[in-house]
């Protein structure tokens, strides 16, 4: 796939006859991560600064076993960390400026930067002054619980997967399989969370997906 204005476009894997390079896809040099070695770089017509990835025999593919188990290890750091947020279990009083934010909250909603304790405290009664309660580290995914991140299908069609429950669908298991990407990159677990927390998951649920054989229901907007 090759981003071209922020949207993927399918490449065509060609092989050249003369070479044994094999030219299995181009990418703008932002997205390359590794060792690789210079005459397996080459520049490709199209957008300025893509090039393409020409793989030998000794050069690892896209999918080979150390870049799935890179990417299955940061993931699974994202699901067992969750959101560590800063001064988590200080102490913490309740200042002028989020009170008068949290009230704003209470009376008209919307969204807040604030975290739920504090919209809650001032609800019970809290004002300005007041103790609240140490911030928590929240989950990677909210509702989501008991996530494994396993390296899932076979030859070329291994990815990096996690399986999951959901708070909204008791007895349920899910999958979801991401794209190939660096971990430095990281974005895939990025998107699933924002798929998730807006519905992604309920809405696929209104005409719930048969499961395999596993019992296992895959996201149909994943990988």
């Amino acid at each position: 796939m090759l981003l071209v204005s922020g949207h993927p476009v399918r490449v065509v894997t060609v092989t050249i006859r003369e070479s044994p390079w094999r030219v299995a896809r181009a990418w703008p040099a932002s997205r390359l991560w590794g060792d690789w070695p210079s005459d397996a770089l080459a520049p490709v017509p199209g957008p300025p600064g893509c090039y393409a990835i020409n793989y030998h025999p000794a050069v690892p593919k896209g999918n080979s076993d150390s870049e799935l188990e890179q990417q299955r290890a940061a993931i699974e750091t994202d699901f067992r960390e969750g959101w560590v947020l800063q001064g988590v279990g200080e102490p913490r009083v309740l200042t002028e400026r989020d009170y008068a934010e949290a009230g704003k909250i209470i009376g008209k909603g919307g969204w807040a930067g604030l975290d739920r304790m504090t919209i809650e405290a001032v609800r019970g009664g809290a004002r300005p002054g007041d103790l609240l309660p140490p911030l928590q580290s929240q989950p990677f995914i909210n509702h989501v619980s008991d996530p494994k991140v396993i390296i899932h299908g076979e030859d070329s069609n291994r990815r990096v997967a996690v399986l999951f429950s959901h708070d909204h669908f008791p007895g349920v298991r899910f999958g979801h399989r991401f794209r190939l990407e660096s971990p430095r990159e990281n974005r895939e677990p990025i998107w699933l969370k924002e798929e998730i927390e807006t519905g992604a998951l309920h809405r696929m649920m209104r005409d719930e997906p048969a499961a395999d054989d596993a019992g296992v229901i895959w996201t149909t907007w994943g990988n």
